[in-house]
């Protein structure tokens, strides 16, 4: 009714007192620019359905520190400002002390190294 999409999947989704964090994890992929249009959007359906100041909804990335690294140095610039905050793998593994997490943090550079013809 509201026009929304019957289905929408965030990764991860944290509703504070007055605010909303929203985050979007990659692992081998990159985020698009196309992508970020739809978390506009998102954003706009968010702020309607709760009732809330878009301003109040931050979006945040989560991602492989070489990816942030390569993000940082080439993204486009629309990209760079789009994120209210970059959060590696590498630093949650830190948080929690979890092997997972951190061999998470390296599979960007594994994929790019095969995409590559490189050591797999």
């Amino acid at each position: 009714m509201k026009g929304l999409p019957p289905k929408r999947t965030f990764d991860l989704c944290l509703f504070g007192e007055k605010d909303v964090v929203v985050i979007e994890a990659k692992l081998c992929s990159r985020f698009e620019s196309d992508q970020n249009k739809e978390f506009e959007k998102d954003l706009d359906q968010i702020s309607d359905l709760l009732g809330i100041d878009k301003s109040r909804i931050k979006v945040v990335g989560l991602a492989c520190s070489d990816y942030w690294d390569n993000f940082n140095k080439k993204g486009n610039k629309e990209s760079q400002e789009f994120f209210a905050g970059k959060i590696s793998w590498a630093k949650v593994a830190k948080l929690y002390s979890d092997p997972i997490l951190a061999k998470a943090d390296g599979m960007y550079r594994k994929e790019l190294d095969k995409k590559k013809g490189g050591l797999q």
